[in-house]
């Protein structure tokens, strides 16, 4: 389970036949995630977490506050989440405040969050805060008493032309699908001698 800002270049230059192959293999890209669905199911979970040298051992269907000892992502990932602003959040729950924000309520350039949105996730205002500025979201306007706020994503730096992907990368094994296949040879059709065909 990754952040996709982590590799947000590499994401954002995926061609379509690259996007249609790791669609092929289960793989989601979502706004804030990239990860395997199959992974979220119980067994896969419980599978996952028997690998694991942690007591920790959180709530999978709603928020809870990280602990001081810095966790492995691969343990977050054991049990679906993941750590954003300080807190373990599910994954499906991120895909649903992606959704959520694309369409609520516009202000100025931000979507406003407001207490329905809220009470759909069940998160707090000051959950809401921190996983918000720590998927990198920024308010439009200072706060008002009594008036939900307005938040847009921060400026990103523009992406440059598709590069190569980095060897360590999750998507270098993608690039051999950027090279063209050799065209196929026909094989050569062998020519009678005239004392056969006689």
């Amino acid at each position: 389970m990754l952040d996709r800002s982590a590799v947000r270049d590499e994401a954002r230059a995926l061609s379509p036949q690259e996007r249609r192959v790791l669609k092929g293999l289960g793989v989601r890209l979502t706004g804030f995630s990239i990860y395997l669905p199959t992974l979220l199911k119980p067994l896969a979970r419980q599978l996952a977490r028997g690998f694991l040298e942690s007591s920790w051992h959180p709530p999978t269907d709603r928020l809870s506050p990280l602990p001081r000892d810095r966790l492995d992502p691969k343990a977050l990932s054991a049990h679906g989440l993941r750590a954003v602003g300080g807190w373990a959040v599910p994954v499906a729950d991120l895909d649903r405040l992606e959704d959520l924000l694309r369409t609520a309520p516009r202000r100025g350039q931000g979507a406003v969050v407001g207490p329905d949105i809220l009470s759909r996730l069940g998160w707090s205002e000051t959950a809401m805060r921190d996983i918000l500025r720590g998927l990198n979201f920024a308010p439009t306007d200072k706060p008002k008493p009594g008036e939900p706020m307005a938040w847009r994503p921060r400026a990103l730096t523009k992406v440059p032309a598709p590069a190569a992907a980095k060897p360590g990368s999750p998507f270098a094994a993608l690039e051999v699908l950027k090279v063209p296949p050799a065209p196929a040879r026909r094989p050569r059709r062998r020519r009678r001698s005239k004392a056969a065909s006689a």
